[in-house]
This record gives C-alpha cells, sequence and structure tokens, in this order.
C-alpha cells in the first residue's frame, strides 16, 4: 500500500538529533527500521584504489601482462602493451592541442581499434571522453560539440563530411596517422587528480536539448573495481562490446575488462541481430560475458526454445540493465539456460556512474516481480518521501543514490544540478550529495528493491533514457503544428513505442511522414515516435493542464496514416496481421502499411520474423522482412512457399503515386533493401521498384552476365509498365545494368528518360597499377585515409563471407564475375551520375566518374556528400533523394528527348558533349 505524506511537525529531529530535512515530519518509520534502511542495507563500505584515476589502473595492467590480448575487431587486436603505447602517442599529440584536466574531447568513431586508443588516449592527456554516436543526426552531434565546447574531436575518414564547418580541431584517427605516429610512447603524467572530470556522456533532456552528465574519475573507479568483483571478472575472460558508445554501458563493457587484463570483443558493425546468428558470433569467438540492454535479451529469451544449438559453451556470465526485465522472461531464460550461466540484473542511471543496484536470482528462485537489488560497493541508495524521510519496507517512494558512485552534476546547467543533486543528510561525509532520480521504488523484507516506475515523463526505449519533453519541443516547432504531446505505449508483449499526437495549425494537415522525417533530422532513432496521431484539440483537466490519461491508444480511428489502410483479403493476411498489431501494438494495420514507418526496428523486425516463422512452420531470414515489409507483400512471398520459380526480381517497394515509375537495380550484394530509404525520401507520389538478383531465390540460377540480367530485368519490368517512357537508376554495379536496359530499349524504339548511376564506373580500369602510382604521387593526407578505409572494406567482406547466408555469397560472386567480364560501350543519350563527396581511387583520376566518353549525350554530374555506401543510407540519402526527384522533375517538364541529345540547361555537359 501507499501512505500518505506525513504531517508536518515543526522542529522534529532525527535519531541523530539533526533537524529531518525537507521542512520536518513526522516518521513513518520506527528507529529499528530506519537503521535497518539508512545504515545496514547500506552497509557496502569497501576498499578500493580511490587516489588513482581510470587511465592509471589501465596503465598498471599493460605493465603487468603487455603481451596479453585487450582488445578484438574482427581479424585484428592489439595487445596491451601495444595498445598502451598507441594511447600514449595520441596522449601527447592531444596535449600539444590544449587538451588537459577538465577538458572534454569529441570520440565519433566506429567500433574499431581506434576507438580502443582513443578512449584510453584521451584519459592519458587528461582529457574528458565525449562520446558522439556516429549514427546520430548531424544536428544533434553539432549541438553536443557546441554545448560541451569540445576542441578536439576524433572521427574516423569516413565522416569528415559530418564535420564540415565545425569549430572544433577535426583530426581523422587512423593507425599510419604520421602526425601522431611520430609522438613518444612513454607514459605521461598530466596531472589529473580523482575529482576531475573523466566522462561527459548526453542524455536527453525534458527542455527540448540533450544533456551532458559529468562523470569523475573518484565514481568510475569505484564503479570498475566493484563491477570487477560482482562480476568475477578474470584475465581468461573475453567480454562482448555490444552497446553503442553513447551509452554507458558500453563504459562497463570496456573498462572493467581492462582493469582485469581480460579481452574486449568489438561487435562488427553491420551484423545480424538475429538470434541464431547472434549466438553462433559470440560462439566462434569464445566470447564469456555478455552485458546486454534489456530489450535484445528479451528477444534472445523468445528465440532461445527454438535454437538447436543452444547457449555457447564459453558464455559464463550474461548481465541485463537499461529497462526493467520482465519475470516471465526470466523463468523462460531459466528453463533454456539452466543454472551453468550466471545472470545478473542491474540498474542505475548516468548521474550514478552506469550502474548503482544488482540482483542475482538464487539457483531455483523463479519470481514473479524481478528487483533491481541492493547497492553495489560504496554506493548508497535511499527510498525516501516528497520530505525527504525514509518510507516503510514495501511503501513506494522515491530512489535517491548517494556514495562515491554519485556525477558532479550536468554541464553548463546548474540550476538543473542543484534541482537534482541535492545535499545528503544521511551521510556523515562533508558536502556528500545524492541523485534524485524520479524513479519509483520500494523495499521488499529481505532488503533487496523493486523498481515501481516513475514520478515524472521519463522514460526508457531500447534502454536509453529518454524525456518525452524533447520530443514534444522539437514537434512543437514544425511550422504546422500547432501543439504536439509524446507519450510511451507499451504493448501486450511488453515491448514500448512512442507516439506522438499533435493538433495542427494548418489544412491540410500535415502527414506523418512529413513529421517523422522532420524529427529524425535531428533526433536519433530511437526518439523518433512510432505513431502519430491527429487531434483536433487537447484533452485538459479541470485546472486546463493536458490530460494525458485522456489521450487516445493509436487505434484507426485516430492514426495518422500515409495512406487508407486495407484490410485482410484472405486467413493468411489475416495472420500476418494479428502479428503485426501484437508487435507493433498499433491497431488495426493495413495488409499495405510498411514495417518500418510504423515504428518497426531491428529488434522488432528480429521478433516479427520469429513469430511469423513460429506461427507458419518458415524458417524465414530477417532479409524476408527488408524485401517484403508489408503484410500484402510478405503474404505473397509466403503463398508461393518462399521459394519457387514463381518469385520475382521486381520488388514493389512503393506503388502510390501518378508519377512515371522508377526501376533501380541492385548493387553486388544483389538486395534491394537500400532502396527502402530512397523511395521514402523521394515521396509517396513517386513510385519505386527495385530489381533484386535471380539468384537470392535458392530455386534459380545466379546471373553472371550483365546482358543475362538485362534481359531477365527487362521482362520483369514490361510486366508492370509493358511502354515507356521509362526512368531507370542503379546502384554501383547495378548502374551497367541499368545501361544496358536502356540501350536495349532504344534499339526497339522504346523512350528511357532517366539513365541515373549511383556512384557507378564504366567497367574495370585499363591499368589498377597507373592508376594507383598516380594516386601515390598526391599528399599523404590524401591517400592513406582512403587506403585504410579501402582495407577495412575488403577485410569485413570477407569475414562477412564466413556468416553470410551461402546464396549471397554465391550471388555477390556471381555479379562481381559479370562486372569484370563487361565491356563498355558508348551510350547514345545522357546519363545522370551521383557521386559521393567521399572520393574512391578511380574519382581522383577520372573526370566526370570516368563516364565523359561512354556517353554520347553528355553526363549530368551531382556530389552527394557521403561515401560510396552512405549516400543511400540515413541521414545522406535525404540529400540524394532531392537531387535525384529534381532530376525526375526537370525530366517530365522538358520535350522528350531524341536519342544523342545533349544536357539540360543548368547541367553539367562532359567534354565530349560539348565538342
Amino acid at each position: 500500500m501507499v501512505l500518505p505524506n506525513p504531517v508536518p511537525a515543526e522542529g522534529y529531529t532525527d535519531t541523530t538529533g539533526r533537524p529531518l530535512p525537507g521542512g520536518a515530519a513526522l516518521p513513518l518509520v520506527t528507529d529499528g527500521e530506519r537503521r535497518k534502511l539508512l545504515e545496514e542495507w547500506n552497509n557496502t563500505k569497501a576498499e578500493y584504489p580511490h587516489d588513482l584515476c581510470v587511465h592509471q589502473l589501465l596503465e598498471a595492467q599493460a605493465e603487468r601482462t603487455p603481451e596479453s590480448v585487450a582488445v578484438v575487431c574482427r581479424d585484428q587486436q592489439l595487445t596491451y602493451g601495444e595498445l598502451n603505447a598507441r594511447a600514449n602517442r595520441l596522449a601527447h599529440y592531444l596535449v600539444k592541442r590544449g587538451v588537459g584536466a577538465e577538458v572534454p574531447v569529441g570520440i565519433c568513431l566506429e567500433r574499431s581499434l581506434e576507438l580502443a586508443v582513443a578512449l584510453q588516449g584521451v584519459l592519458k592527456a587528461g582529457g574528458a571522453c565525449l562520446p558522439l554516436d556516429p549514427k546520430y543526426p548531424k544536428e544533434r552531434l553539432a549541438y553536443m560539440q557546441e554545448d560541451s565546447k569540445a576542441p578536439v574531436v576524433l572521427i574516423q575518414p569516413s565522416l569528415t563530411s559530418e564535420f564540415t564547418g565545425a569549430t572544433s580541431q577535426v583530426v581523422c584517427l587512423s593507425p599510419g596517422l604520421e602526425s601522431i605516429a611520430q609522438e613518444p610512447q612513454n607514459n605521461l603524467d598530466s596531472g589529473v587528480k580523482p575529482h576531475n572530470l573523466a566522462y561527459a556522456i548526453y542524455t536527453s533532456g525534458s527542455t527540448g536539448r540533450p544533456k551532458g552528465v559529468l562523470l569523475t574519475h573518484r565514481g568510475l573507479v569505484n564503479h570498475h573495481m566493484a563491477a570487477v568483483k560482482l562480476y568475477g571478472l578474470k584475465p581468461s575472460d573475453r567480454v562482448l562490446q555490444f552497446s553503442s558508445i553513447s551509452f554507458d554501458i558500453a563504459v562497463e563493457e570496456i573498462f572493467p575488462t581492462w582493469v582485469v587484463g581480460g579481452s574486449v570483443v568489438l561487435w562488427s558493425e553491420g551484423m545480424s541481430l538475429d538470434p541464431s546468428e547472434f549466438l553462433r558470433w559470440i560462439r566462434q569467438q569464445s566470447v564469456t560475458v555478455l552485458d546486454l540492454p534489456t530489450a535484445y535479451w528479451h528477444e534472445l529469451v523468445y528465440a532461445l526454445p527454438e535454437l538447436e544449438e543452444g547457449l555457447p559453451v564459453s558464455l559464463r556470465l550474461v548481465i541485463v540493465g537499461g529497462e526493467k526485465a520482465s519475470a516471465d522472461a526470466f523463468r523462460s531464460w531459466r528453463k533454456c539456460a539452466g543454472e551453468r550461466v550466471r545472470w545478473i540484473n542491474t540498474y542505475g542511471p548516468t548521474e550514478a556512474s552506469v550502474i548503482a543496484t544488482a540482483y542475482e536470482p538464487g539457483k531455483q528462485e523463479m519470481l514473479t516481480e524481478l528487483p533491481i537489488g541492493r547497492p553495489i560497493a560504496n554506493v548508497r541508495v535511499y527510498i525516501l518521501d516528497s520530505h525527504q524521510q525514509p518510507v516503510p519496507i514495501g511503501v513506494h517512494g522515491e530512489l535517491y543514490i548517494g556514495g562515491d558512485g554519485v556525477a558532479r552534476g550536468y554541464l553548463n546547467q546548474p540550476e538543473l544540478t542543484a534541482e537534482k543533486f541535492v545535499p545528503d543528510p544521511f551521510s556523515s561525509e562533508p558536502n556528500a550529495r545524492m541523485y534524485k532520480t524520479g524513479d519509483l521504488a520500494q523495499y521488499r523484507p529481505d532488503g533487496n528493491i523493486e523498481f515501481r516506475g516513475r514520478t515524472d515523463h521519463q522514460v526508457k526505449i531500447r534502454g536509453y533514457r529518454v524525456e518525452l519533453g524533447e520530443i514534444e519541443s522539437l514537434l512543437d516547432k514544425h511550422p504546422c503544428v500547432r501543439e504536439a504531446v509524446v507519450e510511451v505505449r507499451e504493448s501486450a508483449s511488453g515491448d514500448k513505442c512512442l507516439v506522438a499526437y499533435v493538433v495542427p495549425s494548418s489544412t491540410p494537415p500535415p502527414t506523418a511522414g512529413d513529421l517523422r522525417a522532420f524529427v529524425k533530422q535531428t533526433l536519433p532513432e530511437y526518439m523518433v515516435p512510432s505513431a502519430f496521431v491527429e487531434l483536433r484539440e487537447m484533452p485538459l483537466t479541470p485546472n486546463g493542464k493536458i490530460d494525458r490519461r485522456a489521450l487516445p491508444a493509436p487505434e484507426r480511428s485516430v492514426l495518422w496514416p500515409e495512406e487508407e489502410p486495407r484490410a485482410p483479403r484472405d486467413r493468411l493476411e489475416s495472420q500476418l496481421v494479428a502479428i503485426w498489431e501484437e508487435v507493433l501494438g498499433i491497431r488495426p494495420i493495413g495488409v499495405q502499411q510498411n514495417f518500418f514507418d510504423l515504428g518497426g526496428h531491428s529488434l522488432l523486425a528480429v521478433r516479427l520474423v520469429h513469430r511469423v516463422g513460429k506461427a507458419l512452420g518458415k524458417n524465414l531470414p530477417i532479409a524476408t522482412l527488408l524485401e517484403a515489409p508489408t503484410v500484402e507483400r510478405l503474404a505473397g512471398f509466403l503463398r508461393q512457399g518462399g521459394s519457387s520459380l514463381r518469385w520475382s526480381s521486381l520488388v514493389p517497394i512503393q506503388t502510390g503515386g501518378s508519377r512515371p515509375a522508377f526501376f533501380c537495380v541492385h548493387g553486388l550484394g544483389g538486395t534491394v533493401m537500400r532502396f527502402h530509404a530512397l523511395a521514402r525520401h523521394l515521396g509517396a507520389d513517386q513510385p519505386v521498384y527495385g530489381l533484386q538478383a535471380q539468384g537470392l531465390d535458392p530455386a534459380l540460377p545466379c546471373h553472371n552476365t550483365v546482358e543475362d540480367m538485362t534481359t531477365h530485368y527487362l521482362m520483369e519490368v514490361r510486366s508492370v509498365q509493358p511502354q515507356g517512357p521509362y526512368y531507370f537508376g542503379g546502384y554501383s554495379f547495378g548502374g551497367l545494368v541499368a545501361i544496358e536496359m536502356a540501350r536495349q530499349l532504344l534499339r526497339e524504339g522504346e523512350e528511357p528518360r532517366v539513365v541515373a548511376l549511383f556512384d557507378t564506373f564504366p567497367g574495370k580500369p585499363k591499368s589498377n597499377a597507373s592508376l594507383f602510382v598516380k594516386f601515390l604521387r598526391k599528399p599523404m593526407r590524401q591517400w592513406l585515409p582512403y587506403l585504410r578505409r579501402k582495407a577495412r572494406v575488403h577485410v569485413q567482406w570477407y569475414i562477412n563471407r564466413l556468416w553470410f547466408p551461402r546464396r549471397i555469397v554465391e550471388v555477390r560472386d556471381a555479379c562481381l564475375q559479370a562486372e569484370e567480364s563487361y565491356v563498355p560501350r558508348v551510350y547514345p543519350g545522357r546519363l545522370v551520375l551521383f557521386k559521393p563527396t567521399e572520393k574512391s581511387l578511380r574519382s581522383y583520376q577520372e573526370s566526370h566518374g570516368g563516364w565523359d566518353q561512354w556517353a554520347a549525350g553528355g553526363v549530368e554530374i551531382h556530389e552527394i556528400a557521403g561515401d560510396h555506401g552512405s549516400i543511400t543510407k540515413e541521414p545522406k540519402v535525404r540529400l540524394l533523394a532531392q537531387e535525384l526527384r529534381a532530376c525526375f522533375e526537370r525530366a517530365q517538364a522538358a520535350c522528350p528527348p531524341s536519342v544523342g541529345l545533349g544536357p539540360m540547361e543548368g547541367t553539367e555537359a562532359s567534354p565530349s558533349a560539348r565538342r
């Protein structure tokens, strides 16, 4: 039960004689219970090296075991000696650029050996690590740089365009960077002390902007030493680094492992989250410890009963945290995993240096509610009422955290710091503070704590903290929105999603697609609402405040769709719709609505495919959903048994709209999944079809010549559009096929109005060696980053071959064979080439992408910020879509071009066209 607030009693003192805080109140607990709550259950005192900083612990470990492996990334690794030496060179380099105590340094790197070097190098220089997730929108990254005033940002070469115009010094970090390689490799004394800043981690902010949490060396050293003991970490452990570097769980994955001399195994970017493939990778890497977001652990639990091989033998410990864990999921886990693998539930906000409490169920213990446990070493936890007095056992109160893990506060926000970090009246330490979490909790009789929700509008989505006010503030800035409120909704399966309720200020109102695209420019993917609900006005309480309890669930009557949902037409579609509604938590769903437009993400995709496969007795790969993202498409695929001679290379990605359809050919991988984002940004009125490799169907042979693909794909195109004008495109290798399709149609008297190439080259160069020699004559700052990036791409592909389905590898090999045997010929019309700003080897040498001699009608050039892969991915794909749509509009407005017509007015013509 919940007791009322205590009655004020002026002058009341506690058992030590001190006045009660918060205006004084009658206590709700006896003296004996008070001692238990404040002293016995908070008796966490433990020795740790409180006079050392994080990097000093790591240096000591490097001296003890210089030959042991510290970090593993795909087929690369660094020993402790190598990592320490490289981090020292970076530290000396940073010190010369003004980095020292209390100075934040931005780290915007994907998982790589360079990331490991950067983390240690910044700390060794005395600076504070400021993690910047490369997947974040450019605007959010820019705000974090500006707010932190970081003088230096460490990036990888492929992200150069994201930091154009940055006020910070931008350093492209690579192993061979000459200016760093020349620095000394000895340890240096930065003069930093345990009270100095070690990390600044940005979390969602209720004011509309993210806020930086300031973590000290002292708090992190305490956490690391406590984690080593709590988890039983040993030098033989291989710990997976799974979480984003901007998520504080990454700190726990990395540093305690290094403190004890174990190996950090970096999760490979782009690897599948399918539970079967994930566990296979863990097995091959001999990982012993997993520290997972609760949401993904739930996905593993759902899939475990269906997996034949079960958990890897090497795995000894699984840690979960980030949001509330399901007791039902734990019971299923115990049935599948038994008691061989330890399982620990953790809790803690970033403001408490990663975690504050932990709970490990006893053997044979099967719970109806999973506690968050007891405080870790040197951390104190209080559950208090509104007067900051302890509440009785079993009574809800707000959870406060004290002790050595408490953060310094928030960067540049003294008022918020004073509000959330308050004096600790229960500590004997001078100037002790406690953090006011906003979480509701209660004590169990055994001293373990149960989480009971929030006191405000902060929520956890897939482990990430989300302040609903930040999303609301952004939506309020949309010119067609009068008022916006965001709430979290929970599906029957327990999955949480964000729903935005919007009162529009314009007629017609903005579409859900407009609003989704607007927020994606600023917010990370996990903060983008899954559904948008249109309201005529907000429901209000009698005192005029928004009545959040009266906000309707996102049912069809209020859901703001892109188009009218279509009802299922048979039993199979009805089954699929029911599964989609359960997984997404939205009802009803139309058979033509896109899974990803409805808020689907990678974890939900894993769950959806698993549920469909289990219900229908099918073993479906995740890629099925990417290529059939609607119930209608997926039902059609399943009716054919998932694989049959009726399988089509033509994939309707977006069929609505009155404009001429755009047909786009796959790259070397054979799939069209990269075209889904492009189609969305082209607009709902632009039909888009992808052409995927025939060999993706195991029952059909792979085409290994451009000519065979051309014949087959034209037959597929004419099945939906018998006559021109035609709009063709192709990504990378696919551009060659698009040209040949256009050439064949010209011979037959048809009209290919647009032929768009996305970073395509005209076949193989005459001499790779000559290009390479000319390229090496350029300054090192130009060619070294490219060579490193290119090497990583090739290495990644050959590693991925080990995990990819055999058919995917066969399709890629067939496409490579087709590319190598292709002999370019002069195309009689005009070509439109979209080139990335980050150049490849041939881009440095060949004007107009090498097409000037092969396009009789000229070459129209458009440069898109990014590299070969990123121009078709978020967020760069928006720029590509804008340019491509403008190209379509010019083609429609112009007179139908005849063969050999030169470039349109205002476009860049090739030298041959000018002649």
